[in-house]
């Protein structure tokens, strides 16, 4: 069986001694992980899920080929210095821990594509966030965060940004240079306006903007081409763009609990379209052309809920 290089075998014996236990080598990393994986004498993978942690020794950061860190369920607040070091790290997760603050060394590390900070106590993220630029999954839910850095913009490999139930009150101009981004997460928020050029976010695929405070959509979303879903339940809506008929991929759409009191013409170009919530609106007038597209999905039964709606 091959043996860990001197140095990483110390690091690891170190760490057995802070954790007062041994660090067994297992087959793989997960999200509930405790030991660590080789490849090639070298260490490659840590979990050290729910160990009751403060905090970390600094000499993780002297592992040169560390690619996934689990630090999930803790107690830690800051993360050492020599976590900059971390050159080869991949994915980061620190999800269910006490931190207040972004700790400042994860932004240099320029490899990370995959970081999960959840259920954490965080206000805001460092400009240097935007140093980030491998980074192509990111979660933040369940945080305190108020917003994004300017910086944010300059994440041109991000697929996936889930920043669910924050504090979040409005987005940065630079937000919509995202272009890679497929995946958007930010319902259970406090948004009350989106920026106009929203529709750059060109390869959007699923957009989940419910229970936040908006109330109106920018003419630019429906550049949004890509778009399969848009959950848009339980804000302050009163209309909705023409422009929303022309997302032509759209399946599936939630625009109940609003101020709605009618819908665009163009909506009868949403011909993909086989999952509409409207229900709690204050729907009053319809035109022909939307009745009939409504009573059309209504006999195809594609509509799941048009209580209190009279066509």
């Amino acid at each position: 069986m091959q043996r860990l290089f001197e140095q990483e075998e110390k690091i690891i014996r170190e760490l057995e001694n802070f954790l007062d236990e041994p660090l067994p080598l297992i087959p793989d990393v997960i999200y509930n992980s405790f030991g660590y994986t080789m490849e090639s004498r070298h260490v490659v993978k840590i979990g050290l899920y729910n160990k009751g942690l403060n905090s970390i020794p600094t000499s993780i950061g002297e592992l040169p080929m560390l690619r996934t860190l689990n630090l999930r369920e803790n107690h830690l607040s800051e993360l050492p210095h020599s976590f900059q070091n971390l050159k080869s790290l991949k994915t980061l997760i620190f999800s269910h821990n006490n931190f207040t603050y972004f700790p400042e060394p994860v932004c240099y590390l320029e490899n990370l594509s995959n970081l999960n900070i959840n259920n954490n106590k965080i206000k805001e993220l460092p400009e240097s966030f935007g140093n980030l630029a491998n980074l192509k999954e990111f979660n933040a839910k369940s945080n305190e965060l108020i917003g994004f850095p300017q910086s944010i913009g300059n994440l041109k490999s991000l697929k996936l940004l889930d920043a669910s139930s924050n504090k979040i009150e409005s987005l940065p101009s630079n937000f919509p240079k995202l272009e890679r981004l497929q995946k958007l997460y930010l319902n259970s928020n406090s948004l009350q306006f989106l920026p106009e050029n929203f529709g750059n976010l060109i390869s959007l695929k699923e957009c989940m903007l419910q229970e936040n405070q908006l109330s109106k959509l920018p003419g630019s979303f429906g550049l949004l081409k890509r778009l399969q879903t848009l959950k848009l339940s339980n804000n302050n809506l009163t209309n909705l763009p023409e422009s929303l008929g022309n997302l032509i991929n759209l399946e599936v759409l939630y625009i109940d609990h609003n101020n709605l009191t009618t819908l665009p013409d163009s909506f009868c170009n949403l011909k993909k379209l086989h999952t509409l919530i409207l229900k709690n609106n204050k729907f009053t007038n319809f035109s022909p052309e939307i009745k009939n597209w409504l009573e059309s999905l209504f006999r195809d039964r594609k509509i799941l809920s048009l209580l209190n709606l009279d066509i």
